[in-house]
């Protein structure tokens, strides 16, 4: 499957500091102008070899201000929260028999940061909070014990990596990743 993802938004949101919001809200937003976002989604699934799945994907995404406004200026990022590059492959291999399967998963991703929320903390716009480009394993092993029961073991982030699933601010809007975790789930048909 394949899209672009062309298109011109306006009123486009923007996070306002806790400051200007009404009390007793931590999140609000104003119109930022007109948004022009270009972007490409590709993924494509299939078996490459007996018994070998294959699903590599990619995403491209990225976004500007075209007209400047109160809180966006012309040619400014949008939403550099969002990783620009996206590449995710996963593999599924069934053991002759096909009892039992082994697959794993690599996702890669480029630099996030809060440039883009700068509009309402100018200090981000000298100094923006930055991740860098990242990439994280999941791996995956299932048994099938007959036609009406299996059994599957999932470990993702499999080497611990510390990291942000958005980026906002130095003063908090920063979601952290999940850390390693195993997953072990059980599947009965009738």
């Amino acid at each position: 499957m394949t899209s672009a993802l062309p298109g011109d938004r306006k009123n486009r949101p923007t996070p306002l500091p806790v400051a200007d919001c009404m009390p007793g809200l931590y999140d609000c937003y104003r119109a930022v102008g007109e948004v022009e976002s270009k972007g490409l989604d590709f993924e494509i699934s299939g078996e490459v070899q007996p018994r070998r799945n294959l699903m590599p994907g990619y995403t491209w995404n990225e976004a500007e201000i075209i007209s400047a406004t109160v809180d966006g200026v012309a040619g400014s990022p949008y939403n550099t929260f969002l990783p620009k590059h996206l590449l995710k492959i996963a593999t599924m291999y069934h053991l002759p028999g096909d009892r039992w399967r082994l697959g794993g998963a690599f996702r890669l991703q480029s630099e996030i940061t809060s440039e883009s929320n700068a509009v309402y903390d100018p200090r981000l716009a000298e100094t923006p909070v930055r991740q860098g480009g990242l990439g994280l394993v999941d791996l995956v092993a299932g048994y099938r014990l007959n036609e009406n029961f299996d059994i599957q073991l999932n470990v993702n982030n499999v080497f611990d990596r510390r990291y942000y699933e958005v980026m906002d601010s130095f003063s908090g809007g920063n979601f952290v990743g999940e850390p390693r975790n195993v997953l072990l789930t059980g599947k009965i048909t009738f």
